[in-house]
This record gives structure tokens, C-alpha cells and sequence, in this order.
């Protein structure tokens, strides 16, 4: 239990870091595992990991995808539309970095109050839980700023790539992982 908050934010962080194509079987999964194929199950993921997703995959300095094709006509996006993309993944790596250094500045001050693993385990998660609703608040500005049909090539690019994800979620972080989305 003392490992809890270390073993959620670790789950929580686990997200952003989750290779596309871990292997594993549907019906391999205990009662206390999740595991979401993109391949087969894409309406699996909750809408905060899919657009976490998005905002992880985003190139930062760079026009170019993966693939050496200018990003915005791999998405069927315009240039300032883009921009728009680009300012709300600036906005997401500075909620991400918040978000460990909240994490660490917490445990060590509910730490030094003594207050229980329990209490501990719940302010985790309550800072978990909000880094996923600016995730969601920042699908809604982007939704709300970009023309619908660009809107719908971003939203369709990122499917593509969740086809090729496997997400296996173990204990507690199988049971907080739709929370909230």
C-alpha cells in the first residue's frame, strides 16, 4: 500500500508512455486486467487516453510526420489550424509536467503531516482525474475552433493510430482508467 501513490502516478504517466504494440490476447485477460486492441476494440479507450494520445504524437518542432509528409496534409489540416493543435499540445505538456511536479510536492507534504496511505492514495487520484479533464477541456477548444471537417481529419488520423495500439491496464489502474471520460 505505501507504493500506491508512487505505483498511480506511474499509472497515470504509464498512458503517455505506452508503446503502440505491446502483444497480448483479449481472452488472456485476468478479472483484474484490462486490455483494449485498438484493432479490434477501438471504442475501448476512453476519450482522455485517445486524445492524450493525440497531443504525445504531435510533432513539436517539426512540420514533418514520421513519414517525411508535411504533417497538416497527412491530417487534412490547414497551416493555422495547426497552430491551433500545436498551442493546445504546449498547453498539454505543461499540464503534464505539472502534473508530476504536483504529484511529488503532495505526497511529500501529506507525508510530512502523516496522513494516511489511504489519504494519499486519494489525492493521487484526484490529480490524476484532473489531468485527464484538461485533457477533455482541450478536445472541446479544439473542437470549437477548428472547422468541423478538419476537426473530424484530426480526430481520424489519431483513429488510425489507435488501431495499432494494445493497452494492458493492471489493478488499480484497470479500475480508474475510464474515470473520468
Amino acid at each position: 500500500m505505501k507504493l500506491w501513490f508512487t505505483t498511480a502516478l506511474a499509472a497515470a504517466m504509464s498512458s503517455m508512455f505506452v508503446p503502440p504494440a505491446h502483444q497480448a490476447s483479449q481472452s488472456g485477460a485476468s478479472k483484474d486486467e484490462v486490455v483494449i486492441d485498438g484493432s479490434k476494440n477501438p471504442e475501448m479507450f476512453p476519450d482522455w487516453y485517445i486524445w492524450e494520445q493525440l497531443f504525445e504524437r504531435m510533432p513539436r518542432n517539426t512540420s514533418r510526420s514520421t513519414n517525411g509528409r508535411p504533417i497538416g496534409d497527412e491530417i487534412g489540416i490547414t497551416t493555422k489550424n495547426l497552430d491551433i493543435v500545436r498551442q493546445e499540445v504546449r498547453v498539454f505538456d505543461e499540464n503534464k509536467r505539472k502534473l508530476v511536479e504536483n504529484a511529488r510536492t503532495a505526497k511529500a507534504d501529506l507525508k510530512s503531516r502523516g496522513k494516511s496511505e489511504e489519504e494519499i492514495d486519494a489525492a493521487s487520484e484526484q490529480l490524476q482525474f484532473e489531468y485527464r479533464r484538461q485533457i477533455l477541456a482541450a478536445r472541446v477548444r479544439l473542437q470549437q475552433q477548428i472547422p468541423a471537417t478538419q476537426f473530424e481529419n484530426l480526430v481520424r488520423w489519431n483513429a488510425e493510430y489507435m488501431k495499432g495500439t494494445t493497452l494492458i491496464l493492471r489493478g488499480r489502474s484497470a479500475k480508474n482508467f475510464r474515470i473520468p471520460g
